[in-house]
């Protein structure tokens, strides 16, 4: 993955649970393309206060920028495309590329994240800990002693008292497969390298597929809910399980050291 950098980007701030797949998006973008910023790690859910205060959707990513806040994973993205172009880069080779970015972002994205907490939020012992790595102190004690309100408000926000495993199942395996199909014999779905695309598949598919290599805390499989962790097992050894795994392989290889500061 080239290094483009540029742009106005001194003083921006991302903001959210390390684990969320927007959030940890935006970080490897950034990191890989040189676009400085802070970033303030959050228990999930407990940066929606900020959120409303700044009029946005209760959406991640959460990044504050010189031009003004920014709220969901869509735009975010587009924040970043905008920065490249001021450089003369592109995320994209294409319309079509950006299509297939739209079907992950639409389809796979909000399926892998419930299928995860919908298991998830029934085990506290294996949900919290890994939630609270590395967030401030005040998000671990609203979490730890208030573990019943919080995971009710995750449940209402991702809307999975209607929630259908089955149903998520079947549009992951969808997309799996079509990440398979494309890849066919190829190391890398743009071809003899790695780009966008492969990133931003093994970066969503990463709540079922809890690849190391990860820099957020993630649920040990040891730990995981028996019916989770077979589900697991089941995508990692999925062709195209496998390739996000190798992508996960390659994080922080070609990151910028400078380009990101932690708070907490």
């Amino acid at each position: 993955m080239p290094l483009t950098g540029g742009g106005k980007d001194e003083g921006v701030t991302l903001i959210g649970p390390p684990m969320a797949p927007p959030v940890e998006l935006l970080r490897w973008l950034m990191q890989v393309h040189c676009l400085p910023h802070r970033f303030e790690p959050r228990a999930a859910g407990l940066h929606a206060p900020l959120q409303k205060k700044l009029g946005l959707p209760i959406e991640l990513p959460l990044l504050l920028t010189p031009e003004g806040p920014i709220g969901g994973l869509r735009p975010a993205i587009g924040w970043v495309e905008g920065q490249l172009k001021q450089a003369g880069a592109s995320l994209y080779t294409g319309e079509a590329e950006r299509e297939w970015a739209e079907a992950l972002t639409t389809e796979l994205f909000p399926a892998a994240v419930q299928l995860f907490y919908a298991y998830m939020l029934k085990s506290p012992l294996a949900i919290i800990p890994p939630s609270l790595a590395g967030v401030p102190l005040g998000d671990r004690l609203a979490v730890t002693l208030g573990f019943p309100l919080w995971r009710a408000a995750l449940r209402r926000g991702l809307k999975l008292e209607t929630f259908r495993p089955e149903l998520a199942e079947a549009v992951i395996r969808h997309q799996f497969d079509r990440v398979a199909s494309e890849l066919g014999g190829k190391n890398w779905l743009c071809g003899k390298r790695a780009c966008f695309r492969d990133l931003l598949f093994a970066v969503l598919a990463s709540p079922v597929i809890l690849p190391p290599g990860h820099p957020a805390t993630l649920p040990a499989m040891d730990s995981l809910p028996r019916a989770f962790r077979t589900r697991v097992e089941s995508f990692r050894a999925h062709p195209a399980g496998q390739h996000a795994l190798k992508v996960y392989a390659t994080r922080g290889q070609a990151d910028c050291p400078k380009a990101e500061t932690m708070t907490a």
